[in-house]
């Protein structure tokens, strides 16, 4: 009942969001390219100095790489959330990573076919906001699932989201698309919008 109790409260937490956000901003696609070049100044600054409050993980080719290989020299424990064989919530499940990164524990998500295997991390950082250690987290488009209904697309991200909370320290998700917020035909997230569970 309990759960029952929960699942109806994220639906409809959701289901607000989406009908309150209709429309999307462009200008963040107009200044992408500029955001790229300072992002990438900021990261080569910021391995050079002392760690700062904002903590920033760009996937490099062989990043990528390593988070899809699956290889007999996985040693760091890590938990993963996957949908539960009668879809009616997401389960612990503790898995063995190379490493504790955004882009180790998103390819255990791929493993347990949580989120699509062909879809990738492009970056993850990480910065306080209102005094909350919040993840933004920018997948590609191949992250979307169309043929999801809406249940199954919330416990998508219910996963994803505690899975990367779990393992990264983090308490909210600002989940973006290709540089965009996400946006499908259940869920719609403005600036601001963040997953929470």
């Amino acid at each position: 009942m309990r759960l029952k109790n929960i699942k109806l409260l994220a639906i409809v937490l959701f289901m607000s969001v989406a009908l309150i956000g209709c429309e999307q901003k462009q200008a963040q696609k107009q200044n992408e390219p500029e955001q790229k070049t300072e992002q990438k100044e900021e990261n080569k600054k910021a391995e050079d100095s002392e760690p700062t409050e904002a903590k920033t993980t760009e996937a490099t080719d062989a990043d990528k790489k390593d988070a899809e290989k699956v290889s007999s020299d996985k040693n760091v424990d890590a938990t993963i959330y996957t949908i539960s064989s009668d879809q009616s919530g997401v389960e612990e499940k503790n898995v063995k990573v190379k490493a504790q990164t955004a882009y180790s524990i998103y390819g255990a998500l791929k493993d347990a076919s949580v989120v699509p295997k062909n879809s990738n991390i492009i970056s993850f950082d990480t910065k306080d906001v209102n005094g909350v250690k919040t993840g933004l987290v920018n997948v590609d488009g191949k992250f979307m699932n169309p043929n999801l209904g809406t249940d199954e697309e919330f416990l998508m991200l219910e996963a994803f989201t505690k899975s990367i909370n779990k393992n990264l320290g983090t308490s909210q998700i600002e989940l973006r698309v290709d540089g965009k917020m996400y946006e499908s035909g259940h869920v719609s997230l403005q600036e601001g919008d963040y997953l929470k569970y």
